[in-house]
């Protein structure tokens, strides 16, 4: 099963990309949430098919070349790759919590409905919350 799941991954995507283009074609007239399904659809489906084609074509390249594939295991598991990965999403974070705030204040200044707004307030705040109580967990840790 472990070999398959990139496999089915690709194919589910595949699946889900024709679906939507097929109820595209279907539904010309779509009310309510059928507006939005088939492009849902199509973006999700190209988004498996193409990380499960990717992941197939690396298990192959790194197949035929095990010097490579030892090599590129080393600088994943290398401590300063980690450390470096984690620092960039931490700078990641910092500048979305700037970037989302000053967003969700300009669509409040705008009037956007709260119908709108609220979905990404509640979005915002989860992020946040999850951050520091991950933030209190890994300080009493220490």
């Amino acid at each position: 099963m472990k070999k398959a799941k990139h496999t089915i991954i690709m194919f589910s995507g595949l699946i889900l990309l024709i679906a939507g283009l097929c109820f595209i074609k279907i539904f010309t007239e779509p009310q309510g949430f059928m507006r939005t399904l088939p492009y849902l659809c199509i973006g999700i489906g190209c988004g498996m098919f193409s990380y499960g084609l990717s992941k197939i074509i690396n298990k192959r390249a790194l197949k035929k070349d095990p010097v490579l594939a030892r090599q590129m295991e080393i600088e994943i598991n290398d401590e300063r790759n980690i450390e470096h990965a984690n620092l960039s999403k931490a700078k990641g974070f910092t500048m979305m919590t700037y970037v989302f705030s000053a967003l969700l204040l300009v669509y409040a200044f705008m009037g956007v409905s709260p119908k709108i707004l609220l979905p990404f307030v509640i979005a915002y705040l989860f992020v946040q919350f999850y951050a520091l109580y991950h933030r209190l967990k890994i300080d009493k840790e220490q």
